[in-house]
């Protein structure tokens, strides 16, 4: 057959012409028509059959060829075969590029009381090569699918791989049945790149449909990964030759675990920046899920897998608490992520919340989940300080906390009464619930008072109050819930500075004293002693000055130069000066008893 003649196969159905004459009767075989090729340039039409078992019940006489240009009929004679080995019949002056024919054969022997078969009815109509339906990677190799063909007399399908050097289409396989729409093509090469398949339809004859259907690639997934990038660069070609898709998935899966999706993205995607999660140490695999505009058709890509070596940033840094501890110098402490690669730490501090310099870098060796330093250059009894904490990995990622900020007491006193206030304690993710402030007393510190969280002041008279230096110190401590969502939920404390108020020295005078007596001497008390100048002196009626010292304790004894002065009235003068500057004075006159 040369190259210009064009093959047309004949649609099939059985012709069901087995009739017995007697109940008795039996059947002769007839050849079974495989296939049938026309030419296109001659219009003659060739008819192939397999011969039957021939009957030894008399001798072969011939095979006879029906021939028709209508289902119905009328059939005549085309030929007939009187060689039993003969296998194909070429039907001249058929004029098929025409007509339609119809062909059915049956066997003739020498054989009384037996009926000859009829083979099956064929009608002339071309291969009709069948569509592709989708090619899908799996981990041993490709599966491949496709449509049934529409003729009946397909009885199997070439499995065609593209060559992407040469550009021909290769032969891999032959599937048999009709209704075999698959095959697995265990050596492809999808795990390296896309391949491109395509199906065409073969009859009894080995002929095959004069087009191919459509190419369907394979998608072909590669991925990346840098250490100091938390994603995974995702790239894949697009699925060709579907009427539409609905959606590309990622789908991943963690040291062999069921694929699940990850994301879905629209039909025209082909990379993706995945965000790889802490895995350090387990495999991580991907894979593309092409989705069929129908919903339910799907095509995969080769499985990619990685084991993420990836500096792990922290996902978290939240300051718990900023407090000024007894020694003056501020605590800090934060909440960070102990399965974190980071190697150090940089404490930040500002003093008025805009520019935040650097106090302190800390080596990291193993990160914990609650971290603390104390800051012992901060002056926190200057003004509030506020802090934020920043960490690195190895590269140089900068994670810094949420922002805490000390408490900062200050005040003023005058007249027996100390006036306190304080700057609000600042914590993100913190609600402060109350204020406390403190006095310190010989038995420690004494609370003085608690205060909503909106007052930010208080009045401490202390004129019944005793100090034995004339100082008076505070601290203020803030209560605070402390709740980060899925994290903590805490109460804890801040304190603030210690901030100390000095009263002015309190001078009390006795009016008289008995030498020798139970109040034997002359001397003033002082409460709230915070003296930096003090002077006394005794003069008599005449004002001379019998008596002057600068010694707190020193007192007068009724005595001058060691002679007793006698029973009267004297004069005194006291001066003290504070350690803040004011200056008291007290003049007066005391009665020497006898």
């Amino acid at each position: 057959m040369n190259n210009l003649i064009m093959k047309k196969i004949f649609f099939g159905f059985l012709l069901l012409t087995g009739m017995f004459s007697e109940s008795f009767s039996q059947n002769l075989s007839a050849p079974d028509i495989i296939c049938v090729t026309t030419d296109f340039v001659t219009g003659n039409v060739t008819i192939n059959w397999d011969n039957p078992t021939l009957n030894p019940c008399g001798p072969f006489e011939r095979y006879v060829l029906y021939g028709a240009t209508s289902a119905t009929g009328p059939f005549f004679i085309v030929a007939s075969i009187t060689d039993p080995n003969q296998t194909s019949y070429v039907h001249v002056g058929a004029n098929a590029t025409i007509l339609d024919w119809f062909y059915f054969m049956t066997t003739e022997h020498t054989c009384p009381g037996f009926t000859s078969d009829s083979s099956a009815l064929f009608q002339e109509a071309t291969l009709i090569p069948n569509s592709m339906d989708y090619v899908t990677v799996l981990p041993n190799g490709v599966e491949i699918n496709w449509t049934v063909g529409a003729s009946p007399q397909t009885v199997g399908y070439i499995i065609f791989e593209f060559n992407t050097v040469t550009g021909d289409a290769i032969a891999i396989d032959t599937v048999y049945g009709r209704n075999n729409t698959s095959y697995f093509h265990t050596s492809s090469s999808a795990q390296s790149g896309t391949i491109a398949y395509t199906v065409t339809p073969i009859d009894g004859c080995g002929n095959r449909a004069g087009m191919f259907a459509e190419f369907h690639r394979t998608i072909f997934l590669s991925a990346t990964v840098q250490q100091c990038s938390p994603d995974a660069s995702l790239s894949w070609n697009l699925y060709v030759n579907w009427p539409g898709i609905s959606a590309y998935q990622i789908e991943t899966s963690i040291d062999n675990a069921p694929f699940t999706v990850a994301q879905s993205l629209p039909d025209s995607s082909a990379g993706f920046n995945f965000t790889i999660p802490g895995l350090t140490g387990d495999t991580l695999c991907f894979r593309i899920k092409a989705v069929h505009q129908n919903g339910t058709t799907t095509s995969n890509s080769n499985v990619v897998c990685i084991t993420p070596d990836i500096i792990r940033s922290t996902t978290f840094n939240y300051l718990r608490r900023v407090s000024v501890n007894s020694a003056g110098r501020v605590d800090i402490e934060w909440y960070i992520d102990s399965t974190a690669d980071i190697n150090s730490y940089r404490v930040r501090r500002s003093d008025d919340d805009n520019f935040f310099a650097d106090v302190e870098t800390l080596p990291v060796t193993a990160p914990v989940f609650l971290n603390n330093y104390t800051d012992a250059s901060a002056q926190p009894d200057e003004s509030s300080l506020s802090y934020r904490v920043v960490s690195l990995d190895d590269c140089n990622f900068e994670r810094e906390s949420t922002t805490g900020k000390t408490i900062f007491l200050s005040g003023t006193s005058q007249g027996g009464i100390n006036q306190l206030r304080w700057t609000p304690y600042v914590l993100d993710n913190a609600t402060v619930l109350d204020y406390t402030l403190f006095r310190f007393e010989q038995t420690g510190l004494v609370p003085v008072q608690t205060l909503p969280p909106t007052t930010l002041e208080y009045t401490d008279e202390i004129t019944t109050s005793i100090s034995d230096d004339g100082s008076f110190c505070y601290v203020v401590e803030a209560g605070y819930q402390l709740n980060i969502t899925g994290l903590v939920n805490e109460n804890l404390r801040s304190v603030s500075n210690t901030f100390c108020l000095y009263q002015p020295p309190v001078v009390y005078v006795p009016n008289a004293f008995v030498p020798g007596g139970k109040n034997n001497m002359f001397k003033p008390t002082l409460l709230n002693p915070n003296i930096a100048e003090y002077e006394f002196i005794i003069f008599d009626r005449w004002g001379k000055k019998l008596f002057e010292t600068n010694l707190l304790n020193a007192g007068w004894d009724g005595t001058n130069k060691g002679e007793e002065m006698p029973m009267g009235g004297y004069a005194y003068y006291i001066k003290v000066v504070s350690l803040g500057g004011v200056a008291e004075e007290k003049k007066g006159m005391v009665v020497l008893v006898r």
